[in-house]
C-alpha cells in the first residue's frame, strides 16, 4: 500500500473513489466534446481540401485551354493568317489571365482557411490528448486507491481474524481452566 493512502480508512477510500469516478466521468464528457470538435475540424479540413483540389483542377484546365488557344493561333498564323486579328488574340489571352487570377485569388483565400482549419485540428488534437492523459491519470489513481482499499480490507480482516482467534484461545483456556477447577 502506498504511503499517502495507508492512513485512509475504508470509508475515506470509498469517498475518494466516488470523487475519482465523478472526475473520470467529467473528463470522459470533455473528451467526447474534444472528439466532436476534432471531427468537425477534420471534416472542415477535408471540405477545404476538396475545394483546393477543384481549384487546382480548374487552374490546370485554364492553362490547358490557354495552351490550346495559343497553339491554334500559331497554327493559324503558320497557315497564312494575318496578325491583323491580333486584338482578338490579346483579348482572349487577357480573359485567360483574368480567369487564372480569379482562381489563384480564390486558391489563396481557401488555402488560408485551410491553414486556420489545420490550426483548429491541431488544437483539438492537443486538447483531446490533454484530457486523455488527465482521465488516464485519474483512472490510475483510482486503481491505486482501490488496491489500497483492498489491502486495507485484507489487513482489517487479518486483524479481526487474529483478534477472533485470540479471543477463542482465551475463551478456550478460560473454559479449560474452569473445567479444571471444577474437577478439583
Amino acid at each position: 500500500m502506498s504511503a499517502p493512502l495507508a492512513h485512509l480508512s475504508i470509508n475515506e477510500i470509498a469517498a475518494q473513489d466516488r470523487q475519482l469516478v465523478d472526475l473520470c466521468v467529467v473528463h470522459d464528457i470533455r473528451l467526447a466534446r474534444c472528439q466532436r470538435a476534432l471531427d468537425d475540424a477534420l471534416r472542415e479540413g477535408e471540405e477545404l481540401d476538396e475545394l483546393l483540389d477543384m481549384l487546382r483542377s480548374d487552374l490546370a484546365r485554364v492553362d490547358e485551354q490557354r495552351r490550346y488557344w495559343v497553339q491554334r493561333w500559331q497554327d493559324w498564323l503558320e497557315s497564312g493568317g494575318t496578325v491583323q486579328h491580333g486584338r482578338g488574340f490579346t483579348q482572349r489571352h487577357a480573359e485567360f489571365g483574368e480567369l487564372e487570377g480569379v482562381l489563384l485569388q480564390h486558391q489563396r483565400e481557401i488555402g488560408g482557411q485551410r491553414q486556420q482549419a489545420q490550426s483548429r485540428i491541431d488544437a483539438a488534437r492537443a486538447e483531446r490528448q490533454r484530457h486523455m492523459r488527465l482521465r488516464d491519470a485519474l483512472r490510475d489513481k483510482r486503481r491505486a486507491l482501490l488496491r489500497a482499499g483492498e489491502s486495507r480490507r485484507e489487513s482489517q480482516l487479518d486483524e479481526l481474524a487474529t483478534e477472533h482467534a485470540l479471543a477463542r484461545w482465551h475463551n478456550q483456556r478460560s473454559s479449560d481452566g474452569a473445567i479444571a477447577e471444577g474437577v478439583l
